[in-house]
């Protein structure tokens, strides 16, 4: 697929307004890394403090008394787990008339936060390694965009600004999602075993796949030998939408026969409502109409980072919501694109990186 030229990116709105960063509406710590690494990329010098985002924490409303998710409970350590960035004691001080020291309570609240987001974030260093486009100071107090950046840290990149879908204008948004379908769709046909069939499914990419949504699902079903029982007056006559499928993934297994293997994929940039959209291509959710011999297998292509880490442990975030897809996240892809030697071939990712650097220069 040709790039979309620069120049005519340009005529377009700006993907990020420098000016209108907000702080995430989440209290994830996932969410909060990639908030400070989009501000470090998105600075004219380069860089983003502890200090600035105590500024941006003491500015906002959690400087009243906002509850987060789990505001109430005691954590001593030293260095805070992604578990307990969220958990600080109600300090006891009380003022001469008696009350609670509201402010005081929150600054060493907002201090506990930034202290696990910046430790998270040194731990994003660590386990991304070279393919890692930034750098934290060695008091882990500041972080620093690299210069001279590699394919791979591009391509961290581009991960990093599709997670950032909410502040990206509406009209923009394709310019993000649809790089990010087609490398999924490269790196879901690297994960499928020689002599399957694999195809894009999604309402732009698909080229097997047109019509209404109705005749894709009929095609697909025919594909992967299953029944497809939905009567077309339960589908919108000019709905043409992808039904909540990206990829499709069979192997024939050399007859004709029922009962193969099959794959469906969903991709999805948004970072409040994964756990749903994990959903979109299972069985759970598509089953009741679309009905192979035996389950197919899940993926949800993400770029989020879900990466937990307490010490030597590594797990998920929000763990308890993970449902039965197989999750690619942005660990797994940029381990899982190095492998498959898919970093420099992916140059559809280049040019709204390309915009993002640009727009750090103005």
């Amino acid at each position: 697929m040709t790039a979309t030229p620069l120049s005519l990116i340009a005529a377009k709105k700006d993907l990020f307004d420098k000016e209108k960063i907000t702080r995430p509406t989440l209290s994830d710590t996932y969410a909060w890394c990639d908030y400070i690494e989009l501000k470090c990329l998105l600075s004219a010098d380069g860089r983003f403090s502890r200090g600035q985002l105590l500024e941006v924490l003491d500015d906002s409303a959690l400087l009243y008394g906002e509850k987060t998710d789990s505001d109430d409970r005691l954590l001593n350590s030293e260095i805070p787990t992604d578990h307990d960035v969220e958990n600080v004691e109600e300090d006891d001080d009380q003022d001469d008339e008696g009350e609670v020291t509201h402010i005081t309570r929150q600054s060493l609240r907002n201090d506990f936060r930034v202290n696990g987001w910046f430790n998270s974030i040194g731990f994003r260093q660590n386990i991304f390694e070279n393919g890692y486009p930034f750098f934290l100071s060695e008091d882990k107090k500041e972080l620093f965009i690299k210069e001279d950046l590699s394919n791979e840290q591009k391509f961290y990149l581009q991960l990093l600004i599709s997670s950032c879908l909410r502040l990206v204008p509406k009209e923009r948004w394709a310019d993000l999602t649809e790089p990010f379908e087609i490398i999924s769709a490269e790196l879901f046909s690297s994960l499928m075993p020689k002599g399957w069939n694999v195809h894009r499914f999604g309402a732009k990419g698909s080229t097997k796949y047109t019509g209404t949504l109705y005749k894709k699902l009929t095609d697909l079903a025919k594909d992967i030998r299953a029944i497809f029982s939905a009567p077309p007056y339960y589908y919108k006559p000019g709905n043409s939408g992808d039904g909540g499928l990206d990829l499709v993934a069979w192997h024939p297994l050399g007859d004709e026969r029922t009962g193969i293997p099959v794959a469906l994929a969903q991709c999805g940039c948004v970072a409040d409502e994964w756990t749903m959209k994990t959903l979109e291509a299972s069985p759970a959710r598509l089953g009741a109409n679309l009905r192979p011999p035996s389950p197919w297998m899940t993926y949800y292509f993400m770029p989020h980072d879900l990466i937990y880490n307490s010490g030597e442990t590594i797990d998920w975030q929000r763990g308890s919501e993970l449902t039965g897809s197989i999750v690619i996240d942005r660990l797994r892809f940029m381990r899982l694109a190095k492998m498959y030697e898919l970093i420099d071939k992916v140059e559809v990712m280049h040019p709204a990186v390309n915009e993002v650097l640009e727009l750090k220069m103005a």
